[in-house]
């Protein structure tokens, strides 16, 4: 496709400036603040399943020697409330971290909040540590620990997408401008902006903030969480697996070795077929879980066979929802809603996320007032990731490769079903170029008022 320079589609990025090696190490280095949730949720797995710490925490003797419940009588497993209590209430901290982090990444800049929220998340593993089966204490550890998981998440994602490429010239050479041709906003007036337009405008601040906190919540919603919080105890209720610990961290290695895939699928695929043939496939690898476990359920060789299909709908998410949802929020929203905007999309994802690990527990378990669904629990998720892919194919348009304003451009001139097909018209030097000459023509004006 020509442009009316003369320019073809592929040739408006090669002139655009090049990504250095210092901006790859700065934001793989921010990156790094994704291992405090990732670390959070990984040993919490285990740890409800480890009998030293179920004796800790609910005084029921455990006979190390033999490897046996003291009391077989009853379910050596911490109860389910005490389950929920501990896993969600990191979730409720990040939510809370996520909304006001977005307010002091403006005040004091992104790089003062993410080291602010590295000294809280500091704080709460410390109180983690000290509890010594104290819940409150276990519980107050998480709940600041959370806090300082929502700063991260809420101002990386912002920093790195504004860091890299053209995005830090962008709004640099943005900032002046705004301030001349916008009225400054009060603090009230700068949250609703998000929720501004109508729903069924395409490029409305409105239908971004669906499409930023929609996907944040429909990548919770995929349930892959589950696996990763609960692993080790529904292992063990399925009573066919003789280490549960070892299947739970061969499902941490698939995602962990499986991620990386992502750099190279979300350029070489872009993101719609991401969400959408990613929601697919792992709505087809739950309801194969669900439906060989609930037909099969003592079987050795079928439940085997569950974990393998486990490993592939871990693949699944860790090449495509996992990290293709946080690349959708951090290219979705404008500049003057920017910051808000990514805050309200990640404390959705933490809002889903906390409602979920509240009553998974109580839908998985096998103790009295729990549902006890079993592995019919995986059809509940598989049907929620068919929601995902069908959200993601009418509601999320294709950002691959354009800059802020050409995704303000491509929103209003196109639907997200065509979005695939829309090519920018002028590249980012002649943007900035129409930015300066915009800023001037502002400024003598007003000078010959002046006079």
């Amino acid at each position: 496709m020509t442009t009316e320079n003369g320019l073809g589609a592929s040739g408006l990025s090669t002139i655009e400036a090049p990504i250095t090696w210092k901006a790859y190490l700065v934001c793989v280095s921010a990156a790094f603040g994704g291992v405090f949730f990732g670390y959070d949720i990984g040993w919490m797995s285990g740890v409800l399943g480890m009998p030293y710490v179920i004796q800790q925490y609910t005084d029921m003797e455990y006979d190390f020697n033999a490897g046996t419940p003291a009391d077989s009588s009853h379910s050596f497993a911490i109860p389910s409330s005490d389950k929920s209590l501990m896993t969600s209430i990191l979730s409720l901290g990040t939510f809370l971290g996520a909304i006001v982090a977005g307010d002091l990444a403006d005040l004091w800049g992104r790089r003062i909040t993410i080291l602010i929220g590295c000294a809280i998340f500091s704080c709460g593993v410390i109180l983690q540590i000290s509890s010594n089966g104290q819940l409150a204490l276990m519980t107050i550890g998480r709940l600041v620990a959370g806090l300082g998981v929502g700063f991260e998440s809420s101002v990386i994602i912002l920093y790195m997408s504004e860091y890299i490429r053209d995005e830090l010239a962008e709004i640099v050479a943005n900032h002046e401008y705004e301030s001349l041709v916008s009225p400054d906003k009060g603090y009230v007036s700068s949250w609703l902006a998000c929720f501004e337009g109508p729903i069924s405008k395409p490029n409305s601040n409105m239908r971004r903030t669906i499409v930023g906190a929609g996907i944040q919540g429909m990548q919770q919603l995929s349930r892959m969480n589950f696996i990763f919080y609960y692993g080790t105890t529904f292992f063990q209720q399925l009573g066919t697996i003789s280490n549960p610990f070892l299947i739970s961290l061969i499902t941490t290695l698939v995602n962990v070795l499986t991620t990386p895939l992502a750099f190279w699928t979300i350029e070489r695929f872009a993101r719609r077929p991401l969400l959408i043939y990613g929601g697919l496939g792992m709505f087809l690898m739950q309801y194969i879980i669900g439906a060989v476990g609930t037909a099969l359920p003592d079987n050795e060789t079928a439940v085997k066979g569950m974990i393998a299909v486990i490993c592939f709908q871990i693949f699944f998410y860790a090449t495509t929802w996992g990290p293709a949802a946080w690349v959708v929020v951090g290219e979705t929203f404008s500049l003057p809603i920017r910051a808000r905007g990514v805050a309200i999309s990640t404390a959705s994802c933490w809002f889903w996320n906390c409602v979920l690990a509240v009553i998974t527990p109580y839908m998985t378990g096998d103790e009295e007032g729990a549902v006890n669904l079993g592995p019919k629990v995986f059809f509940f998720w598989g049907s929620l990731c068919l929601l995902g892919a069908l959200f993601a194919y009418f509601l999320v348009p294709e950002m691959k490769g354009l800059s802020l304003e050409q995704v303000d451009l491509m929103l209003a001139e196109t639907s997200p079903r065509k979005s695939a097909q829309w090519a920018p018209r002028t590249t980012f030097a002649q943007e900035m170029a129409h930015v300066e000459k915009t800023e001037v023509t502002h400024i003598e004006h007003t000078d010959h008022h002046e006079v």
